[in-house]
């Protein structure tokens, strides 16, 4: 008799159980085609995969708010953003976007899941890149997938799995836990690239399995960007940084492995106690009863000085991020993050804006020939050893008031 029950048990759980570790998705994905749709051209696709707690949909709904989109419909919102995206551009960049179904869950978390989640996605996915490529005129040479948290785990696994299927993989926020395969060979002939980005504030283990995914990739000459962002836990890369990912991915077809020890290098020269001059320009805030009327006011210099022989203090905090330390009379002051990174065979300092307890941090790279920087970057090579940064220091405590510094470091020590 009990062994009787526990079969009638047993057969009663099991349908839970499958439920649990679902390995299809039965509907077919979502397509969102480009204004002015063009049937007789082929277009480059992003497939978006969900995350925990939320569907691919919602995952572009974000980026939607984020762009202020005012339509509510997909193809409104997606109009809207491509408006915006190609605005950094001087030809239009039209592509396809693909939503699979299906909501993230922490079931897809413990290994079982995860690999029940990998294979009704690459299922789903297969079948219908096999009728969207002819029915929408999508190229095959330019399929791209991307996510961020268990999105970004999917588009890794299934980059390891299926190098074959796209161009490239926006990973964000992933552990990249997936084992690769023995498919490198594959992923290097055919170019394909990986945008990889984290947050400075995330996991430990997010960190260390990205960090090993890097070293994968570098031993394997893979090609691939690596962005982190200082503040950011784990949540999504803003917009701006989500369209240099489709950028690198999607369009980037001049892109080459890189050794990305580089930067390690580079740090390492940065690191050190320097002693320099900074110059402080204090502005307050003056009011004009017109302009105040108007909701506005004028930032008006009241005092500039030069400091001299001032503390500079640059630290390592792992291979890429640096903090620096300013000091005003030695008075420190909250420390700021930078990183490096590399780009086309170039070392890149970056200096994203931040805030630190009660200041807001804005740094703006100067120096060298070239006028048209990107602002918060400076590009190293061999005849710019050294970095000069505007800072602009806002306070929070008194919004009517704040100072920028000016400094130089000369590397060459």
């Amino acid at each position: 008799m009990r062994f009787l029950g526990f079969i009638i048990l047993f057969s009663l759980l099991t349908p839970q159980v499958w439920a649990q570790y679902q390995t299809s998705i039965r509907y077919e994905s979502k397509v969102i085609l480009p204004p002015n749709y063009d049937t007789t051209k082929t277009y480059p696709a992003l497939v978006l995969m969900p995350y925990t707690g939320g569907c691919a949909e919602d995952f572009f709904n974000k980026y939607a708010k984020e762009s202020m989109a005012q339509s509510s419909s997909l193809s409104g919102k997606f109009s809207e953003i491509l408006e915006l995206y190609n605005a950094r551009h001087s030809t239009d960049r039209s592509f396809i976007v693909i939503l699979p179904h299906g909501v993230g869950s922490t079931k897809d978390h413990s290994w079982q899941g995860f690999a029940a989640c990998i294979e009704r996605y690459e299922k789903r996915v297969r079948k219908d890149l096999k009728k969207f490529i002819p029915k929408y005129n999508i190229n095959t040479d330019q399929v791209v997938i991307g996510g961020v948290s268990l999105g970004g785990d999917l588009s890794w696994a299934l980059s390891m799995r299926n190098p074959e299927l796209f161009k490239g993989a926006i990973v964000t926020g992933s552990r990249c836990s997936y084992p690769p395969e023995e498919k490198f060979p594959i992923l290097k002939a055919k170019n394909y690239s990986f945008f990889l980005a984290m947050g400075m504030e995330e996991g430990k283990h997010r960190l260390t399995g990205m960090r090993y995914a890097r070293q994968l990739l570098d031993s394997n000459r893979v090609a691939y960007l690596y962005k982190e962002m200082p503040f950011l836990s784990h949540n999504r890369a803003p917009l701006w940084l989500f369209f240099d990912g489709i950028d690198y991915t999607l369009y980037d077809d001049n892109k080459t492995a890189v050794d990305h020890s580089a930067a390690a290098k580079w740090v390492n020269k940065l690191v050190g106690d320097y002693i320099g001059d900074v110059e402080v320009n204090d502005f307050d805030l003056e009011k004009d009863k017109e302009l105040l009327a108007k909701g506005d006011g004028l930032w008006m210099p009241t005092k500039s000085t030069l400091l001299e022989n001032q503390i500079i203090l640059v630290r390592k905090i792992n291979d890429q991020k640096i903090s620096i330390h300013l000091f005003r009379d030695d008075n420190p002051l909250p420390p700021l993050e930078a990183y490096l990174s590399v780009r086309d065979d170039a070392v890149i300092l970056e200096v994203p804006d931040q805030l630190v307890g009660s200041y807001r941090y804005r740094g703006k790279t100067v120096g060298g020939d070239d006028a048209s920087k990107e602002h918060g970057t400076f590009m190293f090579g061999e005849d710019e050893q050294y970095f000069a940064l505007d800072i602009e220091q806002l306070s929070a405590k008194n919004p009517k008031r704040f100072s920028t510094y000016s400094f130089f470091v000369l590397l060459a020590k």
